[in-house]
């Protein structure tokens, strides 16, 4: 390390680890088990990046993801409770005060939480499982498709008709409203792709 980086007025230039306060031992271990998950990639003598899938793997992904968000938002439009219903309504509320200012970073976060909350209702684990380990490989797609244009009001409007067919008990709704989400997130992923090139 140089001489200035270890000088207090220099903080930007120490190393992340430094900076953190941690030593680079448990960063190591911490990246190689986001990296056995699939969630980065290792590049020998270059270090740790985040892993993103080629267009077809991501299809492949996402087609798998719609299949089991459907089955699931079937599965919830059967047994939800008043109280599991209040709390979908109240998420759909959320994003769509968000949608004005037209801030991904707030509404990314609350539509995750839209998406989990189908899967941890619908009472089925090894779904729910399936479903976020399908999630985790698709952030960074789909958070560029968010961030790629006027689509918060456009996939918004998509929640609220999975919210409706699971709040009128429909199964055969919510399991076409919900496959459709995700199917339309796919195209959205892909135009975003386009604009960036």
């Amino acid at each position: 390390m140089r001489a200035c980086e270890r000088r207090p007025d220099f903080p930007y230039r120490l190393p992340y680890w430094e900076r953190l306060g941690v030593s680079r031992g448990p960063i190591r271990e911490a990246c190689s088990a986001l990296a056995a998950i699939g969630l980065i990639q290792i590049i020998p003598n270059r270090g740790f990046f985040v892993r993103e899938l080629n267009p077809e793997e991501a299809i492949e992904v996402s087609q798998a993801r719609a299949g089991v968000f459907a089955c699931m938002t079937m599965m919830l439009a059967e047994t939800a409770t008043p109280a599991q219903i209040e709390n979908l309504r109240l998420l759909v509320e959320r994003m769509e005060a968000i949608i004005p200012s037209g801030e991904v970073s707030r509404y990314y976060p609350v539509n995750l939480q839209f998406h989990a909350e189908i899967a941890k209702a619908a009472g089925n684990r090894r779904l729910e499982q399936i479903y976020q380990s399908l999630v985790r490989e698709l952030h960074i797609q789909r958070y560029r498709a968010l961030a790629s244009g006027d689509v918060l009001s456009v996939s918004n409007a998509e929640h609220r008709e999975i919210f409706e067919a699971i709040a009128a008990r429909d199964p055969a709704r919510a399991f076409k409203a919900g496959r459709a989400h995700i199917l339309n997130g796919v195209t959205r992923t892909q135009r975003a792709k386009e604009k960036r090139r």
